[in-house]
C-alpha cells in the first residue's frame, strides 16, 4: 500500500512538473525557437552574427510591398488614371507610358507579390537587382525626393541577397561544365 501511495505521488509529481514544465519553460522556449528561430548564421571574424527567420521575413515583407505597390501604381499610370501613391514626375518622364514602363512595373509587381508569397525568392531576387541599382542611381544624380525609399530598398535587396547567398552559388562558377548536372536539377 505504502508503495501504490509512493507510485501515485510520483504521478502526481510528474504530471504537475510536466504541467509546469509546459506551461512555463517549454512554452516560452519553444514560442522563441518558433518565432525566432536561428536561421542564418554569418561567421564574421571571431563572432557569431545570428539573422533569425523573423528578420529576414520582414525584409521580404518590406521589399515585397515596395515592389508590388509601385508596380500596382505604375499600372494606372499606364491605364491613363491617377496614380494612388506619390510618384516622381521625373521617374515618370524617364520610363513614359509605353512598353518600358509595362516591363518595369510587371516585374515589379509579380517579383513582390513573389516575394510576400514566398516563392521563388532568390529568382525574385536577381530579377529585382538592376531595378533597385536603377532606382537608386536615378534618385541619387536625378530625383533626391525620394532617396530614403532607394536606400531602403537597394539595402534590403543586398540584405536578402547576402541571406540567400547559397542559392547563387551555381552562378559564380568560373568554368561551367553543361555535362555535369548539378544535385536537384
Amino acid at each position: 500500500m505504502v508503495n501504490a501511495m509512493h507510485n501515485g505521488a510520483w504521478f502526481v509529481d510528474r504530471v504537475v512538473g510536466t504541467v509546469y514544465k509546459i506551461a512555463y519553460v517549454d512554452h516560452v522556449v519553444n514560442a522563441v525557437y518558433n518565432m525566432a528561430y536561428i536561421d542564418h548564421v554569418v561567421k564574421k571574424g571571431e563572432e557569431l552574427v545570428v539573422l533569425s527567420r523573423v528578420v529576414v521575413r520582414l525584409a521580404e515583407i518590406v521589399l515585397g510591398i515596395v515592389f508590388l505597390g509601385a508596380g500596382l501604381n505604375g499600372f494606372l499610370v499606364v491605364v491613363q488614371l491617377d496614380p494612388i501613391m506619390p510618384t516622381s514626375a521625373e521617374a515618370t518622364e524617364f520610363l513614359g507610358d509605353g512598353y518600358l514602363l509595362a516591363i518595369v512595373k510587371s516585374v515589379e509587381t509579380v517579383c513582390g507579390l513573389l516575394l510576400l508569397l514566398r516563392r521563388f525568392v532568390p529568382l525574385s531576387l536577381l530579377a529585382l537587382v538592376p531595378l533597385a541599382a536603377n532606382i537608386l542611381a536615378f534618385h541619387l544624380f536625378v530625383d533626391p525626393g525620394l532617396l530614403p525609399l532607394a536606400v531602403l530598398v537597394t539595402v534590403l535587396t543586398v540584405f536578402l541577397l547576402w541571406v540567400y547567398r547559397a542559392s547563387f552559388a551555381g552562378l559564380l562558377h568560373k568554368k561551367a561544365d553543361p555535362s555535369k548536372r548539378q544535385a536537384g536539377s
